[in-house]
């Protein structure tokens, strides 16, 4: 693990996968799948959630993380049908294949003058 990542995690508790997923960052073959999914503008993700006894949790595989309004929030994958204009934005894989770890539900309106807003935070 780095020592910017060891340093920033001094004193939580993190559960042992979440341990071994940020000390893999350091490998060079998971350095160079990165570069690779780079190469398509992607990038990877640490699938987790936070927990009121773990600072760092693994996420189940049947949980998805949700942002809505710029709020995270953590469902059952089955309720995501009930989340429409959901976008995934991270993949995780399964025993039956690829599935979203992760979406993002745009919150936009018009104003007066035509502009759309959304929750999101500006950029830049």
């Amino acid at each position: 693990m780095s020592t910017t990542i060891a340093n920033a995690v001094v004193g939580m508790k993190i559960s042992p996968e979440i341990v071994k997923a940020l000390a893999s960052i350091d490998h060079p073959e998971v350095q160079e799948m990165i570069k690779r999914l780079g190469e398509f503008n992607l990038g990877v993700c640490l699938p987790h959630m936070h927990l009121p006894d773990v600072d760092f949790a693994t996420m189940p595989t049947d949980v998805v993380q949700v942002e809505k309004d710029c709020q995270v929030s953590w469902v059952a994958r089955s309720a995501l049908e009930a989340l429409p204009g959901s976008v995934p934005v991270a993949w995780r894989w399964h025993d039956d294949g690829v599935h979203a770890a992760a979406k993002c539900s745009q919150v936009c309106a018009r104003t007066d003058d035509g502009h759309v807003v959304t929750g999101h935070l500006p950029i830049g």
